[in-house]
């Protein structure tokens, strides 16, 4: 598989020029395929640091994101050998094509032999992701279907400061955190995002828009029943960005409200004659 060459600039060199060597900078770059035109933003890993298999899972995931990125450069690894290696294996895998067992249904904690087990579904927020990217794609998923929206999207956090929910998170380590990645968010692989969807709820404020190309100021905010998302645009047309802040998709949200996101990115696509399919997946 080919790789964008910002993105192995951005991988191997460390950061962004201005942050110069390797241990200074986020280890946490994303998972999914570089070759993306969407870039999925979350607000933080949703993982329990109380636990030994959560601070496990985060060294796995998260720790160890940028060395696993390398390492799948040098060697151009692709989307096809990771499944066959990793789909019936129940484990993490890799950055560019993770849990690639999981089903296209939200995980629940199933009794097995007296046990409690994990279902082999996913987390809400990947499971609307997929929902989204279908959407997008005009693509549909069941429930017995593997996750793969990490082929057509890249997917990433503001924040590296992990917790399972908010009583877990300390304010200050994320702010900590947040400001220490905004010099990545500026670097050219980020910047080359044509469309960014922001799923961070209340982390909004944080957001630096000028870093993905667009204006902080909203163009428009749609309403879909109760919710609302808001459009951030550059209607440059040698670089045209769309930018669209929404709910956290953690939280349960509406079908209309994922078709109003996938029909806004759509018809901006259209307008400014965007090849949303990546080149490689």
């Amino acid at each position: 598989m080919n790789y964008p060459e910002c993105f192995e600039r951005l991988v191997l060199d460390g950061s962004s020029p201005k942050q110069g060597h390797c241990h200074d900078s986020p280890d946490l770059v994303g998972w999914g395929n570089p070759n993306a035109k969407i870039l999925l933003l979350g607000k933080e890993p949703a993982i329990d640091m109380n636990t030994d298999s959560g601070r496990n899972q985060y060294s796995t995931e998260v720790a160890s994101n940028r060395c696993d990125w390398r390492t799948n450069i040098e060697n151009r690894t692709g989307f096809d050998e990771l499944f066959d290696k990793y789909s019936d294996k129940r484990i993490y895998g890799n950055p560019l094509y993770p849990h690639c067992w999981q089903k296209s249904r939200i995980r629940i904690r199933i009794r097995k032999d007296g046990a409690l087990s994990k279902s082999d579904g996913t987390a809400r927020t990947w499971y609307q992701y997929q929902k989204l990217s279908d959407m997008i794609f005009g693509r549909t998923s069941d429930r017995n279907s593997c996750l793969d929206f990490h082929k057509f999207c890249f997917s990433t956090d503001l924040s590296e400061h992990a917790g399972l929910n908010k009583a877990q998170l300390n304010r200050e380590e994320t702010e900590k955190s947040i400001d220490k990645r905004r010099e990545l968010f500026r670097s050219d692989f980020f910047r080359s995002f044509p469309i960014v969807i922001a799923a961070v709820g209340n982390y909004r404020h944080y957001l630096d828009w000028d870093a993905f190309g667009v204006n902080r100021c909203p163009k428009e905010k749609i309403g879909v029943g109760n919710a609302s998302f808001t459009l951030h645009v550059n209607d440059d047309c040698s670089n045209p960005h769309l930018g669209i802040a929404v709910w956290q998709l953690a939280a349960p949200i509406s079908d209309a409200y994922l078709r109003a996101i996938a029909g806004k990115v759509n018809n901006f696509a259209t307008q400014h004659d965007i090849q949303l399919l990546p080149d490689f997946y």
